[in-house]
């Protein structure tokens, strides 16, 4: 494997635990309760779904277009809630990385290892 694809790769583990994680931290910087509640079950939900279907070695996991659509799904819910989290700044940079991550991924064909 060249060392592209270990980079590409190296960045989606971090960018799928980023997600999970600074979702879950609206929890905690955020003040009102409504909001603690709907951060930690979107980021609940995202890791439920993602370990099931995005996980490479689940039994039930989606190939071709639609774990295309799940990957584009879950980094639109991602990339919104650091906006929302984190400010627009940080939300853009997040975005950024996951939209060249996931060209990087499908350019690279690794979605198929």
């Amino acid at each position: 494997m060249n060392f592209i694809k270990i980079i590409t790769l190296s960045c989606r583990f971090l960018l799928e635990c980023a997600t999970v994680i600074g979702i879950f931290s609206g929890t905690f910087i955020k003040h009102d309760f409504l909001s603690k509640i709907t951060f930690a079950a979107v980021a609940i939900l995202i890791f439920l779904v993602w370990s099931r279907y995005g996980a490479p070695h689940s039994p039930q996991s989606l190939t071709g277009a639609t774990k295309l659509i799940l990957e584009v799904i879950v980094y639109t819910i991602g990339g919104s809630c650091w906006v929302i989290i984190f400010g627009k700044n940080i939300g853009s940079i997040y975005s950024t990385i996951a939209v060249i991550d996931l060209i990087l991924m499908y350019l690279l064909q690794i979605e198929q290892l």
